[in-house]
């Protein structure tokens, strides 16, 4: 160990880091819906501590792309725009397809089990337990990027992790959560055929309905705000 590197205790969670941390997880989760404002004094009284904290933690989220904050109007939950859209898609199947391929190499009815797993576990969600659904959706495009064996690939899929869960959560408006399950479900049947081709196919098809999906949306909010 260097002599000469000086250590330092770690800090507790400021209050600034809690009303980050708690703020991220409802909009991650859906619970504050995108465009929606935020209010200072609301949300420093649900979380029981002063203004200011919030405030900080609005500049904070504001770094991340999850807030936007408007001279005079105050602070808002982000909304992807058509560019963030396309651009997070393209990129994703880029390395998903890629995952995919890389991973059918190996234990292709190990990784099929692993997959229907989380799929059954998508299933069981209702709409109570949507914050659920949305985490093992995530978890299932997370898994295949794991079993790639690509650590350099599942780390720069994870730099997307944030705009992932917060357009998942977009897609929820306009597919059921009963149809994301079958559109996983015959993905994962693919994967257990070891077609490699059929199976790739289905995953950049299953992508191409959630980016469509997501900038129909896009327009049709667009059209009614104008």
């Amino acid at each position: 160990m260097g002599a000469g590197y000086v250590f330092t205790k770690e800090s507790r969670p400021t209050l600034r880091d809690r009303a980050v941390q708690q703020i991220k997880r409802a909009i991650l989760s859906g619970k504050l819906k995108s465009g929606s404002r935020l209010i200072e004094q609301e949300l420093s009284e649900k979380m029981g501590m002063s203004r200011f904290p919030v405030r900080e933690a609005f500049a904070s989220l504001e770094c991340e792309g999850l807030v936007t904050i408007e001279p005079y109007k105050g602070a808002f939950i982000s909304i992807p725009d058509s560019t963030e859209i396309v651009e997070t898609y393209e990129i994703r199947e880029l390395l998903e397809a890629h995952a995919l391929s890389l991973a059918m190499r190996g234990d292709v009815a190990g990784i099929a089990a692993r997959l229907s797993a989380i799929i059954s576990a998508m299933d069981a969600a209702t709409e109570p337990s949507r914050e659920d659904f949305l985490r093992n959706d995530f978890e299932f495009h997370e898994t295949l990027c794991q079993l790639s064996g690509n650590s350099v690939l599942y780390r720069t899929w994870l730099t997307l992790s944030t705009k992932i869960q917060i357009l998942l959560n977009e897609e929820l408006h306009v597919e059921s959560m009963s149809q994301m399950c079958r559109n996983h479900q015959r993905l994962c049947t693919l994967i257990a055929s070891g077609d490699v081709a059929a199976a790739s196919g289905e995953l950049r098809a299953h992508l191409q309905r959630g980016k469509a999906s997501l900038l129909s949306l896009r327009r049709n909010k667009g059209d009614r705000e104008g």
